[in-house]
């Protein structure tokens, strides 16, 4: 096919050549959740997990969790925690605090300046996870004319960045409100729930909600709404809090009663 100087054309079987060559995109981060493996696998370079649920409901214990998980098999991670001090982010892992790397400052409201952190810390090639926690201090509300496509300009920004770093980014966002069904009862959560805007569900290659419902101490639901790459919708794996981590229950377990509290356990 004729080219020219700044496009060139090849077919499927060149670029199937040219990719098996090319390492970036073609590793996968498997946590010990056997039920989210057997789903989906895992977690591949240049890809793009939102976790959300409601407040306070273990978005960060899960993505806490993950982190032991990855450090456990040498894959070391990045964290940007601007929910919480840094003192109180380490603590909430325990007495055994897995390596990882974290900015000695945080910088917020400035995608540009988390581009040049990720940057920096891949220069050390076993960095291939970032957590971002959360995604609202990466944007000023009161400035944004158009917060909804601001959000969504931003989550683009990350699978950009996902792509070009190699490495899989974790965003977690808030949820709005979940209500009650038709039938008066409290639903699960849902695609569309993320909260301020439909971008950020568009824009991922996962999405996974996190909640304890209203009855659960200890358990937790992991839902993954939505899995691009291979097609997975709507399933849920049953987690409950063992320390400092989230751990897997077994398949079509049902919720015992709890004398425990998601603090004490």
């Amino acid at each position: 096919m004729q080219e020219t100087s700044d496009i060139r054309i090849i077919d499927s079987h060149a670029m199937r050549d040219k990719l098996s060559k090319d390492p970036s995109g073609s590793w996968c981060a498997r946590p010990k959740i056997g039920r989210l493996v057997q789903l989906i696998k895992g977690f591949y370079g240049g890809e793009l997990t939102v976790i959300t649920g409601p407040t306070k409901n273990g978005k960060t214990l899960f993505a806490q969790t993950l982190t032991h998980h990855f450090a456990m098999d040498e894959i070391k991670c990045l964290w940007f925690s601007y929910e919480v001090p840094a003192r109180q982010f380490l603590e909430q892992f325990g007495d055994n605090l897995p390596i990882f790397w974290l900015p000695e400052q945080l910088k917020a409201k400035d995608i540009n300046w988390v581009y040049r952190a990720i940057k920096t810390a891949v220069q050390d090639p076993t960095v291939k996870i970032v957590f971002i926690d959360h995604l609202h201090f990466l944007f000023d509300i009161l400035q944004s004319g158009n917060p909804s496509l601001h959000i969504g300009g931003i989550v683009r920004s990350l699978k950009g960045i996902a792509k070009e770093q190699d490495v899989h980014i974790f965003l977690i966002a808030h949820m709005g409100k979940v209500g009650k069904d038709k039938d008066g009862k409290w639903r699960d959560p849902e695609a569309g729930d993320t909260r301020d805007s439909s971008f950020i569900e568009q824009e991922c290659d996962n999405t996974l909600a996190i909640w304890r419902g209203r009855e659960s101490k200890v358990n937790a639901k992991l839902k993954i709404i939505h899995n691009r790459r291979f097609g997975v919708f709507d399933e849920v794996i049953m987690l409950t809090k063992q320390g400092p981590y989230l751990t897997e229950l077994p398949e079509g377990h049902t919720e015992p009663q709890e004398t425990k509290k998601w603090s004490e356990a």
